[in-house]
């Protein structure tokens, strides 16, 4: 079956020209209904699904957002804890997080990134295959692109610390584990665009830079190299 994106901020128009073209084509016209199904696989509610799309969440939301929930999971399993957080408090020192029971997510800073991603996929994913469709799609929210780093495949940093550690001429000493090629971080951007197969524009927003960003980092392996011979091996398109 076909669909059709479109992509716009708030405010473009882009909901009634979708609704246009659904009505010309005889397609669906679907928007809401995609965060209220990715809702109900998630259990989260709608609202929680559109902060997550939204709003921008630093890490030490994250952080806090994860021991909010640690703490609100841990009181629903009904292991009596410390009076002043109420009971229940001290089973994420004893249980594993995920084996606590999973409450209505409210927040979408209490949504895991993954999960929002995988479940919006899926909902669209099953659209596709059982019924034309005109998709209101969301645009790419990005910050300060075109700085640029040096980033390897894990399994190549992995090698390096294994040869690092099995090396005793290694003791005491500090070593800088990178790679060779600078790029800047929009050719990673645009490589995971075209790896969903996808059309997402990308469109800066303000409140994703960061306060201080280093345009350039790259570290120097040569010490690295000379005492253990390594090498970043992985292409990083093959990461």
């Amino acid at each position: 079956m076909a669909t059709i994106t479109i992509g716009g901020l708030t405010g473009s128009g882009g909901r009634h020209i979708g609704k246009a073209v659904a009505a010309a084509l005889g397609f669906d016209y679907i928007d809401r209904l995609i965060l209220s199904e990715a809702a109900k696989q998630l259990g989260a509610t709608v609202q929680a699904m559109q902060e997550k799309e939204d709003k921008y969440v630093s890490a030490l939301e994250n952080i806090s957002s994860l021991a909010q929930r640690i703490l609100e999971r841990s009181a629903m399993s009904g292991v009596g804890g410390d009076p002043h957080f109420g009971p229940g408090a001290a089973a994420f020192l004893i249980n594993e997080y995920a084996d606590f029971p999973k409450a209505t997510i409210l927040k979408g800073s209490h949504m895991e990134n993954k999960d929002y991603i995988d479940s919006l996929t899926s909902v669209i994913v099953d659209i596709a295959k059982n019924e034309n469709a005109v998709v209101d799609n969301r645009v790419l929210g990005v910050g300060n692109l075109q700085t640029e780093r040096v980033v390897i495949d894990v399994r190549d940093c992995v090698n390096a610390y294994y040869l690092l550690m099995t090396n005793d001429d290694s003791d005491n000493k500090v070593f800088n584990v990178c790679g060779d090629v600078l790029r800047k971080m929009e050719y990673f951007t645009d490589e995971l665009i075209k790896m969903s197969g996808l059309e997402i524009e990308k469109v800066i927003n303000p409140e994703y830079y960061r306060p201080i960003d280093i345009k350039v980092q790259i570290g120097d392996t040569t010490k690295l190299k000379k005492l253990t011979g390594w090498s970043s091996d992985i292409p990083i398109e093959r990461t």
